[in-house]
Parts: C-alpha cells; sequence; structure tokens
C-alpha cells in the first residue's frame, strides 16, 4: 500500500512539474512577443491555453482520486492537497498570460510612447525570475529558503507608478487614450500573475513548515 502511493505522489509531483514548465514556457513566449510583435506567436499562446486547461482539470482529476484511494494521511495529505492547489493557482497564471496576449492583439503592435512599455516588459520578467525560483524551490525540494524568499517578496515595491505614468499619458493625449486602456489592462494582468506567483509561494512554505500564511 505505502509503495502504491509513494509511486502515486511522485507521479503527481512529476505531472506538476510539467505543469509549471507549460507555463514557463507561455511566459517566456509572451516576453518575447512583447519585445518584437509577433502576431502568428501572440495567436499561439492563445491557442495553447486549452492544453494548459485540460491538463490542470486531469492533475486536479489525479490529485482527488489520490486522496480519495489511496487515503494519505499526515505530510502526505499536506503535500497533495498543496499540488491541488497550486495546479489551480498555475493555470490562473496561464489565464493572465493569455489576458495580456489578447490586449497585444488589439494593439497590433502600437505602444505608448517612452520607457513604459519597456517597463511592462522589466516588470513581466521580475516576476518570471520570482516564478523560476519558486520552481526551483518545490521541485528541488531546498523548501528551507521559502519563508525568506516570501519575506523580500512581501517587502517589494508595488508597481504604482506605472498605472500613473500611463493615466498621465493618456490624459496628455487623446490619441493615446485606446493604447492606454489596453496598457492599464495588460497591468492589471501582470498584478494578477504575481499574485498568483505569490500564492504559489505559500504553498511551498506551508509544504515546508506545515504553516498556511496569509
Amino acid at each position: 500500500m505505502r509503495t502504491k502511493l509513494t509511486y502515486e505522489l511522485r507521479e503527481l509531483q512529476e505531472r506538476y512539474s510539467h505543469m509549471g514548465e507549460m507555463v514557463r514556457l507561455q511566459l517566456s513566449r509572451l516576453l518575447l512577443s512583447m519585445g518584437d510583435y509577433d502576431e502568428l506567436a501572440i495567436r499561439s499562446i492563445i491557442e495553447d491555453d486549452s492544453s494548459l486547461n485540460s491538463y490542470e482539470r486531469k492533475l486536479t482529476e489525479k490529485a482527488v482520486e489520490v486522496i480519495a484511494l489511496q487515503n494519505p494521511v499526515s505530510v502526505d495529505l499536506r503535500h497533495t492537497i498543496i499540488i491541488l492547489k497550486a495546479c489551480s493557482d498555475l493555470e490562473r497564471v496561464g489565464d493572465h498570460i493569455v489576458g495580456i496576449a489578447r490586449s497585444l492583439l488589439r494593439l497590433k503592435g502600437e505602444k505608448l510612447s517612452g520607457e513604459l512599455h519597456q517597463n511592462l516588459i522589466d516588470l513581466l520578467l521580475a516576476i518570471q525570475e520570482r516564478l523560476e525560483s519558486v520552481f526551483s524551490l518545490f521541485v528541488n525540494g531546498n523548501m528551507a529558503l521559502a519563508p525568506h524568499r516570501l519575506e523580500e517578496w512581501e517587502a517589494a515595491p508595488e508597481p504604482a507608478f506605472l498605472e500613473s505614468r500611463i493615466l498621465e499619458q493618456m490624459a496628455n493625449d487623446v490619441n493615446q487614450l485606446m493604447i492606454g486602456r489596453e496598457y492599464l489592462n495588460m497591468l492589471l494582468h501582470i498584478t494578477k500573475i504575481e499574485d498568483f506567483a505569490k500564492n504559489l509561494l505559500k504553498w511551498v512554505v506551508y509544504k515546508k513548515t506545515g504553516r498556511l500564511v496569509g
């Protein structure tokens, strides 16, 4: 019985790692498309979201099956619940990546003047780096660093200045109103990606300490 549970837990871990790779690839492709507008690449990001959604559903079903049939307890139950919750957060990250891709399509390569476009890319690059750190902590098992990383993340400044600068450009140039609206939409999706990425880090903390953090 224990051997069967160990196998099932390992399979869950591998499936979660694969789903993480799918999201990482989505995000990398999005960043490339933000730097150099590529309509075909952006459309493929949107189309591929259905595969991520399907994979998340199957992973969720598998985690529920493990709980129902293998009756894990203590640390094993905690690990299964973490994957159940974390795969949902990963799927939401994918949804917001698609939201940014849809804005890029509507913009058709148009950009706000100044450095705002690069500012958005830099913000998303910083979040990508944090996501990579979360995946590394979860998959490689070096979870002792997770509480410290979460404290650093919580102390990071909010990107409110970007919203102010976008609104300022919209107010100063009526020709920028439609473009600015899409930039505000992208900024909202980026902040949501950060929120769900932070949730993923909190699940790593829970896996390490057994303590849920707000």
